[in-house]
């Protein structure tokens, strides 16, 4: 059955290149990163042996581990080609279940650039007859541990994601924890940089017998010639093993027969303006303020909407945080708060493809892509402006630059603007469906382009940057070289914002203008399956 579920993998993928050249780039694109991060394991597994320190294949093999957990859940969600609801009506076992989605689950390129970055410690630790075979079951278990902590993990999941109030729970915790990163950070420099220090012995006597760390004590082990003790320590990477895949099996059990519970009673609801009244006075009773009231209550109730707009918190607390504590407490940091606007509307990069099936209104609505476009701008803006004014005022109370707060604002009506221009584009260009049961925790971007999508983002957001630059640049000139350039930064970035989302949207909308239908017919949720 294992057999099966490969085939049915490879079937998938290939059926997916061959319906699309786009999809095609992108999974070139993937397989090269794939392999630049791959190698880099390669040689740093290599390099770690070659330097007889048996502390650093433990700490990386801990860290990989943890990005297999942590990724899926921030990033990518998990493998959506083969779904297990999907299959909760055929006649399989809990065996052949769990075999063939494992099985499957080593199809790809994250499996694959995982496994090359393991042979590392081949090279590095494996100078023995002895200590081959043993290194050889350690990166085999070490793989599996991979797979079956992934999986669990976001099978455990999956049932608080089945309520409403779990999916907003789900979001604020991983907000929280996206922005708990950055008070990692002096945490990762202290071990990175003296491993015998208290904090370096306290990680790696944890990390050596946890389960994201046991295989990796177990090389080390083998490397020095110590090879009771790497034995000992495969029997509890072992062990760990085990018992993720009885976790596993448990919760898939569980969530493919468990009933869910929904409450039909609703209370009634008198017919309101569909604007929120905090932002009733800045919509225009016309479509645009329709579509941009439509998105802002979507940006509140839709999890999927909600969680990539509070996920962005994280890179900005980690920013914050790495400046404040390296020192930079004086009143120019308050200019950096900017970037606040520019990584909110990052939630735009796919604003036709979270609306998905409803879109059609739009369509029946008439053909105007101006209209939509500006109307779902619109909503981003009313959120990511005063948000960076919120961060700017907390940046200005901690350091004092009081006087800043007014370019900080301006310059994020820049990064704003930079940042919906290029999501105009990309939205408009490369829809990403999603999928139609978003209760599903299973499912993640839809028809296998997690990869693509997110490589897709990366370079909209890379793009952003290279745009922004220039006046970034300016910026920092004039805060340390020519203090009269600030007077001429702010109206610089709101005109060069306005610009940059003028281009961009004029762009969408002569791309977009009489291919709705076919837009629509690239966001639907069958699209995603």
């Amino acid at each position: 059955m294992a057999a099966v579920f490969v085939r049915l993998k490879v079937r998938l993928l290939l059926s997916g290149l061959r319906s699309s050249g786009t999809r095609q780039v992108y999974f070139a694109l993937s397989l090269l990163f794939g392999l630049a991060l791959g190698l880099g394991g390669f040689a740093a597994l290599a390099a770690a042996g070659n330097a007889a320190d048996d502390r650093i294949v433990t700490l990386l093999f801990a860290l990989l581990s943890l990005g297999w957990i942590v990724l899926p859940i921030f990033a990518f969600g998990v493998d959506e080609l083969l779904d297990p609801s999907r299959l909760a009506l055929f006649p399989l076992t809990g065996r052949q279940l769990t075999r063939g989605l494992l099985a499957s689950s080593a199809i790809g390129v994250p499996p694959v650039a995982t496994l090359i970055a393991l042979t590392g410690a081949f090279s590095g630790y494996a100078h023995t007859a002895a200590a081959l075979p043993l290194v050889g079951v350690a990166i085999a278990l070490e793989l599996l541990l991979c797979l079956l902590l992934s999986r669990a993990v976001t099978t455990a999941l999956s049932g608080l994601l089945r309520s409403r109030r779990g999916r907003d729970v789900t979001a604020v915790i991983l907000a929280v924890g996206a922005g708990s990163v950055g008070l990692s950070g002096p945490l990762i420099s202290a071990v990175a940089v003296d491993l015998d220090s208290t904090i370096g012995r306290i990680v790696m006597s944890v990390a050596r017998y946890s389960p994201f760390g046991a295989a990796g004590g177990a090389v080390a082990a083998a490397g020095s010639g110590r090879y009771l003790v790497a034995g000992a320590q495969l029997g509890v990477a072992a062990g760990y093993a085990v018992a993720a895949l009885l976790w596993w099996q448990r919760g898939l059990q569980r969530a493919l027969t468990a009933v869910e519970q929904t409450r039909h009673k609703r209370k009634a609801e008198r017919v309101a303006d569909l604007r929120p009244r905090w932002v009733r006075r800045l919509l225009p009773n016309t479509a645009v303020g329709a579509i941009a009231a439509k998105d802002l209550r979507y940006l509140w109730r839709d999890p999927m909407r909600r969680t990539a707009m509070l996920s962005t918190v994280g890179p900005a607390s980690i920013g914050l945080f790495s400046l404040f504590a390296s020192g930079g407490r004086n009143a120019h940091s308050v200019l950096f708060t900017m970037v606040t606007a520019t990584m909110l509307s990052v939630v735009a990069l796919n604003q036709f493809g979270l609306d998905g099936a409803a879109y059609w209104m739009n369509v029946v609505a008439g053909n105007d892509p101006r209209r939509d476009l500006v109307g779902k701008n619109l909503a981003v803006a009313l959120v990511a402006l005063p948000a960076t004014a919120v961060v700017a005022t907390i940046a200005a109370a901690i350091t004092g630059g009081w006087p800043y707060i007014p370019l900080a604002l301006l310059g994020g009506v820049a990064g704003c603007g930079a940042a919906l221009g290029v999501a105009n584009v990309i939205s408009v260009r490369a829809p990403v469906p999603q999928p139609e049961n978003l209760t599903n925790a299973w499912a993640g971007r839809g028809g296998g382009q997690s990869m693509s999508a997110g490589l897709t983002q990366l370079a909209a957001m890379l793009l952003v940057a290279v745009i922004l630059a220039p006046l970034g640049a300016f910026f920092v000139f004039s805060a340390t070289k020519w203090t009269p350039g600030l007077f001429i930064a702010g109206p610089l970035s709101v005109g060069y914002g306005a610009l940059v989302w003028r281009r961009g949207l004029e762009s969408a909308v002569r791309w977009l203008w009489w291919r709705e239908a076919e837009l629509l017919q690239k966001v639907r949720p069958q699209q995603a399956a």
